[in-house]
Parts: C-alpha cells; sequence; structure tokens
C-alpha cells in the first residue's frame, strides 16, 4: 500500500470495504487513514475480531 505506486484512495477504501464485508467488521472512520501497511491493516482485523492485536 505505502510502496505501491498504483495505490489511489479508491483502491484503498475498496480494500477497507472488502474487509469488512469478509470478516463483518466495522473499521472506526478515523483508523481507515491509518492502515497504511498489510502489518496495520492485519493487525487492526485482529483486534476487531479477537479484542487484541495478533502479530502479523
Amino acid at each position: 500500500m505505502e510502496n505501491t505506486p498504483a495505490w489511489t484512495s479508491l483502491r484503498h477504501i475498496e480494500i477497507i470495504l472488502s474487509m469488512e464485508e469478509e470478516f463483518s467488521i466495522a473499521f472506526d472512520p478515523q483508523d481507515i487513514p491509518k492502515l497504511t501497511s498489510q502489518k496495520k491493516l492485519w493487525e487492526k482485523i485482529s483486534e476487531l475480531i479477537h479484542g487484541n492485536p495478533v502479530p502479523f
């Protein structure tokens, strides 16, 4: 994400919406701009599912 030249804000929202649907979760809108890497995204998903982040 951070290092992907073709990454756009639209792509970012698409992946966020896909993850919300896939895992039946909802990201806090304030967290979405902070989810700029796979690691950050998976840690936040883990936190939402399990209550604490599992290291990626």
